[in-house]
């Protein structure tokens, strides 16, 4: 008998995020990742380009997750790529004119701001290393253009966005319960924040409308399955121990609970929102506690499972309650004056050299920190700051910056004018204003992989209408 691909898929996936868990990056999870990709392209739910999201938001990048990465001739390569390459590739069959709207236009802008940086970066002189480095996350905005054109239904990217979020989170948890295998991800997350235990990576960023869309769907129809969905992706933003981060989505979910409550003309409204109240609350001690006990969990797992007896010896970390208190040395206000707020002045003053148009693609910023693990490629710089439009700022100015702004802030003002958008508003409008103030203080937007999942949610408002015969739109819902 045959096994369906829907099951193949998954279990691709399922040991795509063993082995990220237990060993160091691989071979094995780029095979594993592009077969699930693959395999989820055939699933109609999906497709092409949805499939590549949910592969890309499942298993982790950034931060942690970048240290002792597989190099072939001298080039990291990660699973995302895989992912992203197969998913672009099983698009383009599809391809057609796409209907003109606000966010194509939007975006079609920012990339065209995108060229002029590259030329600029090229002439100025720049290490190729660096250059392309930026290109790849600027012009990785082009898959909302690709999305647009090749008839990806808002169904599908919904769906990969739960999905994708929800294993991602089972990753985050299970990552923080075992014990840290040699070269696993637990042990590479111990040594790029030393010795504290954080699940923040690229992905974070997605589990804030994944929760908000999840928390609509427990509030229209409540269940133990999807309260049990939420709490888990409220435990993995814990997990995390991003203090602004957390803050965030928990108002984003409050904002989606309030809205449910005052607009729903279902009787017991208020009750599903403070069940809902409730589940966020639980996830928040949860993961709490979950962090302040991991070490207790890993070490009874440690004796039944094949890992090290003698540990590498690590800095003592910083307890969640400290972080969320602010108490102690490393976790008080001192190290993020000293850090984010000094780099985004030293960001400021290489603007100011150029402030219309910006320096060019590969232009860096000095910084005066480090994380453990592997060393910044030029030692004591960086190719960003926790602030998504001071770096397009390095790199493009003030042009590069209204560009930015313009393309994030497309689809929260097609909510707000378009009435066949707004069943999407209720809950889609809190994630968007979270992750636009998360713009100010994260870099998520402007590195990494998370480019090409934004892309994709900043069309949700072009797709299903992205053609002009009516009766082949509404096909696409």
């Amino acid at each position: 008998m045959t096994m369906p691909r829907s099951w193949l898929a998954w279990v691709s996936l399922a040991l795509a995020a063993a082995v990220a868990i237990a060993f160091e990056p691989g071979p094995w999870q780029l095979v594993l990742a592009a077969a699930a990709t693959l395999l989820l392209s055939r699933d109609p739910r999906l497709g092409p380009l949805p499939a590549a999201m949910l592969v890309v938001l499942a298993l982790p990048y950034d931060r942690a997750a970048n240290n002792d990465l597989l190099r072939i001739a001298g080039l990291p390569l990660r699973p995302q790529d895989m992912a992203i390459g197969l998913g672009v590739v099983l698009a383009l069959p599809y391809l057609r004119w796409p209907r003109v709207s606000a966010p194509l236009v939007a975006i079609a802008a920012f990339l065209a701001v995108g060229v002029g940086a590259l030329w600029v970066g090229y002439v100025s002189d720049y290490p190729l290393r660096d250059v392309f480095r930026d290109a790849r996350w600027w012009f990785m905005y082009a898959t909302g253009l690709l999305a647009l054109a090749t008839s990806v239904r808002r169904s599908q990217v919904l769906r990969a966005l739960l999905w994708g979020s929800v294993v991602f989170a089972l990753i985050a948890l299970a990552t923080t319960v075992l014990p840290p295998f040699p070269g696993g991800l637990k042990e590479r997350s111990l040594i790029f924040d030393i010795g504290t235990l954080r699940m923040q990576f690229g992905n974070s960023i997605f589990l804030l409308p994944a929760l908000a869309l999840a928390l609509w769907q427990f509030l229209r129809s409540p269940n133990l399955s999807r309260g049990a969905i939420a709490w888990l992706l409220m435990v993995a933003v814990t997990l995390s121990l991003t203090r602004t981060y957390v803050a965030v989505v928990a108002l984003s979910g409050l904002a989606v609970l309030v809205v449910a409550a005052l607009t729903s003309p279902r009787p017991g409204a208020l009750a599903r929102s403070v069940a809902g109240g409730g589940v966020l609350v639980l996830a928040l001690a949860s993961g709490i506690g979950l962090n302040l006990g991991h070490s207790v969990v890993g070490d009874t797992l440690s004796r039944l499972m094949p890992v090290p007896s003698d540990p590498p010896t690590r800095a003592p970390g910083v307890s969640a309650i400290d972080r969320f208190l602010f108490e102690g040395e490393r976790a008080g206000v001192g190290p993020i004056v000293q850090g984010r707020f000094a780099t985004y002045a030293s960001a400021v003053n290489v603007i100011l050299r150029s402030p219309l148009t910006g320096l060019g693609l590969g232009t860096l910023v000095e910084v005066e920190y480090a994380f453990g693990g592997d060393p910044f490629a030029t030692p004591g710089y960086l190719p960003n700051v926790d602030n998504a439009y001071l770096t397009v700022g390095l790199k493009a100015g003030a042009v590069g910056i209204a560009a930015f702004a313009a393309m994030l802030l497309s689809l929260p003002l097609a909510l707000l004018r378009e009435r066949r958008l707004r069943r999407l508003a209720p809950w889609l409008l809190p994630a968007l204003g979270g992750v636009l103030v998360l713009t100010l203080t994260q870099s998520f937007a402007t590195t990494g992989y998370s480019p090409f999942g934004l892309s994709l949610l900043l069309v949700l408002g072009g797709l299903g209408y992205a053609s002009s015969n009516a009766a082949r739109a509404r096909a696409q819902e």
